[in-house]
């Protein structure tokens, strides 16, 4: 009797812990994490759903419910509803699913949910989580929600190491099979950090497993700052008065923040007589896209015709067209009625917008490659997360018209403070130089903003913090050089141990956001799911060039050129002829696959290689020596490999191994090459969109041109091209390979000059002819000539060079022969 109601007391304890963690992140409207762990864990969710209501008091009480696929969801609902009939005294789970709002939504499908807000998420099947699909679903949250996981898992958190996400499917392919569980044990470590992070089990008992209860120490505190924010918000509408539309439309901004950023908008719309380029910056969820949206809506009401909207995306532009439509029917206007919605069949996204009240106006959408045909008809241009447009594009952007530029500097679809910052040099120095031969009139106007406030939560959230630290999403501090631009014969490169760099050790993650930090400082395109690639894909290694190292306790070095590589090849021949005769594509292995079905030889997927796939100097020392010094150091790495036998799962098996052991020291971060032992290679391959600068960088470096894509990527309007170095081995798997390749490609190039490739830049063209010619041998002698050209040609050569009145359309037709051969 006493052991049973000194369970019961502890039971009410925990639940009391519970209610208390909802209580005080309503208080302060923070959001809080509950890891639900245990098999049919899903059954306790009516209950936490309870004390969540009754011990929060945030309005939005819709559910989200994430799922894997639909045939899970179909299994659940008939067990349930077998539940059901068998306990029909289980009232409250019944009047849970009945009464509550639930929006099931699938991981592949998360894209959909952003711009919603929910009061709980309940994240079901734990291994189908991608870290893109964690940041979408938790910014949907607001102050005062919860977010559940669901673990159907009896071990502890401890031995979760055979757990498997199914994106690391991705990360396999037919050399490799083994996947780490770095990313794993980062995500569990992490939670522990978190202030209003719980777990418990089925049965309501506490994990003391990465349990921190900071809420418990942390007294609970108003939060004065957004309580002034919304004094002023409330003051603004209030003093703004029946000014319409603008007054209906500030009655919607959430924080003074966006209200203030939207009159600024709004008066670069109104004065037409000015030339205003508006740049607007923030964080994720600060209500970028909805300033922008109600900005749009306004440019209806002032009267604007054409409006134009672009992004490197389609998915971009959700949040901005659900605000947009909402500010219309704000100001009145009815769908089907005052404007008609057309969508974009092929991409999935609104294609126009058309309003047809007092006169035709039209909101567009474009692809940052369109700007340049729409220039003369646009009035308006809206760019959300200009950042990630490439940069050929940012001079189309400023014209004569208003531009308001949107960029997110951290969280998901955030591009980085830095390369921020390089979009910022561009824009301003396209707007200076912008011509007003035909404005003379008119002003140019440039203005920044930033938005600093949250919209759903208030400022501080410890979820927020925890998951742009898992992720490595706030890069908000620009890397510097503390030790200055040495000398690139001094820097020398080495091996980033990736067991220690994810160690979650204070050092290690000081360097890795370095790290992070250095990629997203240049590379346009970067995701959470990269991190998890970067963490736990078997093939791929990381390099840095460092500067001559000073011995100081604490002192973290500076990252000069950070160099990301992935092990390729070895592939069966068979599986390779297979594979290409039914027209299979198999993830992985992209130069090897794209080689082979190129030329149709399923022998280069047995030869094996090494694929860079970024390469990032610091934007401090970039032009200065320090990529083209780390290449040569890679490829006298390389050239050293030994006729061992795949060293490729090395690091792999020695993670499983030391976790076997489970070894508390922490490996070295980084480690000299030449102590590394490198399998035996056939070539280095780099595959990029096709532009001057990176073409001339890798020309430079020795690699030749072996493919480019005749068709065009949509985004960018830019061409993949795939870009081959021999390294040189005693033995070779087959002879000439690399000039076999090199001059059929180069024969193809020619021929398609005239058609799939002819608009590349001649520039381009020249460069890639360069790199080729070398091993396209030619002979000029006159038996060679007279196979492509007549005794009349020679005839008509001879005169047009010795009588200056013929006309240079005489021998034009023999230019292109001409062109093809020399």
């Amino acid at each position: 009797f006493f052991q049973t109601k000194n369970l019961y007391q502890l039971k009410i304890m925990e639940i009391s812990l519970i209610s208390e963690l909802f209580s005080q992140s309503s208080a302060n409207n923070h959001r809080s994490i509950l890891l639900l762990k245990g098999p049919n864990s899903n059954e306790k969710i009516p209950f936490i759903h309870y004390l969540w209501k009754k011990n929060s008091t945030q309005s939005s009480s819709t559910i989200l419910w994430c799922l894997k696929n639909q045939k899970l969801k179909k299994n659940y609902n008939s067990e349930r509803k077998k539940f059901f009939d068998n306990n029909v005294n289980f009232n409250n789970t019944k009047n849970f699913i009945n009464s509550s709002q639930i929006r099931y939504c699938y991981y592949k499908e998360t894209k959909k949910i952003l711009g919603n807000t929910f009061g709980m998420c309940i994240l079901q099947d734990f291994e189908s989580i991608t870290p893109n699909s964690l940041s979408r679903v938790i910014e949907t949250i607001e102050g005062g929600g919860v977010i559940i996981f669901l673990l159907e898992t009896v071990n502890p958190l401890k031995n979760l190491h055979q757990l498997s996400f199914e994106i690391y499917n991705n990360f396999k392919n037919q050399t490799v099979k083994t996947v780490t569980t770095r990313f794993l044990d980062r995500f569990f470590l992490s939670l522990g950090e978190c202030e209003t992070f719980l777990s418990i089990d089925n049965k309501f008992q506490i994990c003391s497993e990465y349990q921190k209860s900071g809420f418990l120490r942390k007294k609970q505190e108003k939060n004065y700052t957004s309580e002034n924010s919304n004094n002023l918000l409330i003051e603004l509408i209030k003093n703004l008065g029946q000014m319409e539309p603008l007054s209906s439309l500030l009655a919607k901004t959430k924080t003074f923040d966006q209200a203030r950023a939207f009159l600024s908008l709004s008066e670069a719309i109104a004065d037409r007589k000015k030339l205003s380029t508006v740049l607007l910056t923030s964080g994720r969820g600060r209500g970028k896209s909805a300033t922008l949206g109600f900005a749009a809506a306004a440019s209806i009401a002032f009267g604007f015709g054409n409006i134009f909207v672009t992004a490197p995306d389609p998915e971009n532009l959700h949040s901005f067209f659900a605000f947009f439509l909402i500010g219309l029917k704000t100001l009145g206007y009815k769908e089907n009625q005052d404007f008609e919605i057309i969508q974009n069949s092929k991409f999935k996204c609104i294609d126009r917008i058309l309003i047809f009240t007092s006169h035709y106006q039209i909101v567009k959408f474009i692809f940052p490659s369109e700007i340049e045909n729409f220039k003369d008809s646009i009035e308006l241009l809206i760019v959300d997360e200009a950042a990630a447009i490439p940069f050929i594009f940012l001079d189309n952007i400023v014209g004569n018209f208003i531009t308001f530029i949107a960029s997110t500097i951290y969280g998901y679809e955030g591009s980085g403070k830095a390369l921020n910052l390089k979009m910022i040099k561009k824009v301003k120095l396209s707007h200076d130089n912008l011509s007003t031969r035909f404005n003379k009139l008119k002003t140019k106007i440039f203005r920044e903003i930033y938005l600093e406030e949250p919209i759903r939560f208030s400022r501080n959230d410890p979820v927020e913090k925890w998951l742009n630290d898992l992720l490595c999403m706030n890069l908000e501090q620009k890397s510097f050089l503390s030790k200055g631009c040495p000398t690139p014969k001094q820097c020398r490169l080495f091996l980033v141990d990736r067991n220690a760099l994810f160690s979650s050790h204070k050092i290690a993650k000081y360097f890795l956001q370095k790290l992070i930090g250095l990629f997203s400082s240049s590379h346009y395109k970067n995701s959470p799911d990269d991190l998890q690639m970067l963490c736990d894909a078997p093939s791929h290694r990381i390099f840095v060039l460092l500067a001559p190292l000073v011995l100081s306790i604490g002192l973290v070095p500076d990252i000069l050129v950070a160099l990301h590589t992935s092990y390729e090849g070895q592939i069966n021949v068979k599986f390779v002829r297979k594979c290409l005769s039914k027209g299979l594509k198999m993830n992985g292995d992209l130069i090897p696959w794209a080689i082979s079905k190129q030329f149709l030889d399923p022998n280069f997927g047995e030869l094996s290689g090494v694929r860079v796939i970024r390469i990032v100097t610091n934007p401090d020392s970039q032009k200065m020596g320090y990529g083209t010094k780390t290449l040569q150091l890679f490829c006298k790495f390389l050239e050293k490999g030994r006729n061992h036998k795949a060293k490729i799962n090395s690091e792999v098996k020695k993670t499983i191994k030391n976790k076997r052991k489970e070894k508390k020291i922490i490996p070295a971060i980084l480690s000299c090459i030449s102590d590394k032992i490198v399998p035996p290679l056939d070539y280095i391959g780099v595959s990029f969109r096709l532009s001057l600068p990176l073409l001339c960088f890798w020309k430079k470096n020795g690699f030749n041109v072996f493919l480019i894509r005749a068709y065009k990527l949509h985004l960018s309007n830019e061409q993949n091209i795939i870009m081959v170095k021999e390294v040189r081995v005693k033995k070779p798997r087959f002879q000439n390979w690399y000039q076999i390749y090199s001059c059929e490609f180069f024969k193809k190039f020619i021929n398609l000059l005239g058609s799939e490739f002819n608009e590349i830049s001649t520039i381009v063209v020249f460069n890639i002819i360069e790199t080729n010619l070398s091993t396209f041998d030619i002979s000029n002698k006159k038996q060679n000539l007279k196979k492509f050209f007549s005794s009349y040609d020679f005839q008509r050569l001879f005169f047009y060079k010795k009588a200056s009145s013929l006309d240079f359309n005489f021998i034009l037709d023999l230019f292109p022969l001409f062109g093809k051969l020399f």
